[in-house]
């Protein structure tokens, strides 16, 4: 018996749309299928780079290149990090015993704070140090002062105050009268961790102008006025936040530049002697220089030619010279001393540089 069977509109949309909905999903499951693919193929790949590609490595700059005669000091150097070291000179001067010590420090690290202090009642650079609890690199004499009183004759500045100006007259001997001279004298400063040299004069109890050369005094001829905004010329206001003075110029821009006529000082400039300096790199560095003359250790010492040139050849686009002889004194690490006091014991002075590790 046959059945007659019978298909209404209804059913038949139904069954297309079902159709229709089984077709979809193998479609997208295909798809989903080649999706997944190459997103395994993507991770696998980066895997496969990152295992094959290192990442860079990283060369940390030096804290200075020395010429070959100069020998970092590892004992001296101790516990003090990456960005300050001790370096000795290891070489005869003119076939001659001699030695020399620098402290070399970044301006750069922040850890590291460059700090001036002046007293007239005078400390040795081991009283110094026995006056702060702070921890310190190192230690050097600064500029001149009056053996007898401790008045200072160089430039101190202090956390932004002016404790003493650089000397401001001189009495010379022009025609067979005493006369006056007004040197603009040298001195280092530091801003915001940019550090300069400048040859400077005192105008006021709170003002220093700048001068791009020094006033032209020179002994046996008249004085040259004395100096302000208008001489010599090129002035500028000189304002860094710490300073020290000394004499005279070393190097400037690169170039050995010993003005000590213009700046009316004589410390034995053409012979050897005992001495203090300090300078900078182009980059940044920091340099405290000590140079020994001792008859205990039978050092010779030290010119202002041979002194700036040892700092030109260390890479110091500028530099000036601090108060040396029996002054010049360099501790490092809070009580190790390199040269030897050229009296054989530390002398008392009026100011000091320090250098901290905060």
């Amino acid at each position: 018996m046959n059945k007659k069977i019978t298909i209404n509109s209804r059913s038949l949309r139904l069954g297309f749309l079902s159709l229709m909905a089984l077709n979809t999903y193998f479609i997208m499951q295909k798809y989903f299928l080649l999706i997944s693919f190459f997103c395994s193929l993507f991770i696998a790949c980066e895997k496969q780079k990152m295992i094959a590609e290192p990442p860079p490595i990283v060369v940390e700059e030096p804290l200075i290149v020395l010429p070959s005669d100069w020998k970092k000091d590892s004992t001296l150097s101790y516990g003090m990090g990456k960005n300050a070291a001790v370096f000795q000179y290891k070489k005869p001067l003119n076939g001659q015993p001699f030695k020399a010590f620098a402290f070399v420090f970044n301006l750069n690290d922040t850890t590291i704070r460059f700090s001036t202090a002046l007293d007239k009642n005078k400390l040795t650079p081991n009283q110094w140090l026995n006056s702060t609890q702070d921890s310190v690199l190192a230690i050097i004499n600064g500029g001149y002062f009056d053996l007898s009183n401790g008045q200072s004759y160089s430039l101190v500045v202090a956390d932004g105050k002016m404790l003493s100006p650089n000397v401001k007259a001189l009495t010379r001997a022009y025609n067979g009268v005493n006369t006056s001279y007004y040197p603009t004298r040298c001195a280092f400063g530091i801003d915001n961790r940019k550090p300069s040299v400048a040859w400077i004069y005192n105008v006021s109890s709170v003002l220093n102008y700048e001068y791009p050369a020094p006033s032209p005094n020179a002994l046996n001829t008249a004085p040259q006025v004395q100096p302000s905004i208008n001489f010599p010329a090129g002035a500028k206001i000189w304002s860094p936040n710490v300073a020290i003075g000394g004499s005279p110029m070393l190097v400037k821009e690169g170039n050995i530049l010993i003005s000590d006529e213009a700046e009316m000082i004589d410390v034995s400039n053409k012979t050897g002697r005992s001495r203090s300096a300090i300078g900078y790199t182009a980059n940044n560095r920091v340099i405290l220089l000590a140079v020994e003359k001792s008859n205990i250790n039978g050092t010779i010492g030290a010119s202002l030619v041979e002194l700036a040139q040892l700092l030109k050849d260390m890479g110091c686009s500028n530099a000036i010279n601090l108060d040396g002889g029996g002054s010049t004194c360099l501790l490092v690490n809070h009580r190790k001393t390199t040269n030897l006091p050229e009296a054989g014991s530390q002398r008392a002075v009026s100011s000091v540089i320090m250098v901290k590790k905060k």
